[in-house]
């Protein structure tokens, strides 16, 4: 059983672990701190019913209708097993509770199996962005608007 909920700031060396095992570009340590005291709710961990930290996610509320997804990662023993797909379901239904209907997202072109996540939960690529993740590392932005949070108003801008 996976159990989601709000990541504490006393498990960030366990989503510290997720980001040096899941990315050759990691967030720095004092970054992940960061975004820790800027997502708040927006910050959530799958667990196992130990307790052990199996993914995470964080999202940041932006003006207007949206959210920008700023990472997820899963431990690699854990992948392809809807741990991902608990994290985006869930951290949308904390930005829908808030309003946000909109959630953007940067993904590596390179990255076929998280497009693959992000298509499956609703996600269409809208703008490539030469360069995000350094020098010839190019990301996709997609975004995918919530028709049904809010009642199906989206409007806004999603970028």
């Amino acid at each position: 059983m996976v159990v989601i909920r709000p990541v504490e700031r006393e498990e960030l060396e366990a989503v510290y672990a997720i980001e040096l095992a899941s990315f050759s570009n990691p967030y720095p340590y004092w970054y992940l701190e960061l975004l820790h005291a800027l997502s708040g709710e927006f910050f959530l961990g799958a667990y196992d019913s130990g307790g052990r930290l199996l993914g995470y996610i964080i999202a940041l509320p932006m003006n207007g209708p949206a959210c920008h997804i700023a990472s997820i990662a899963v431990l690699p023993e854990y992948r392809r097993r809807r741990v991902g797909s608990m994290l985006l379901q869930s951290v949308m239904e904390v930005c829908c509770s808030k309003g946000k209907l909109v959630h953007v997202l940067e993904v590596e072109i390179s990255n076929y199996p998280a497009q693959l996540l992000y298509a499956s939960n609703g996600f269409r690529a809208y703008r490539a962005v030469k360069d995000y993740y350094g020098e010839g590392r190019h990301a996709l932005r997609m975004a995918m608007v919530d028709a049904e949070c809010a009642g199906g108003s989206a409007g806004g801008n999603i970028e």
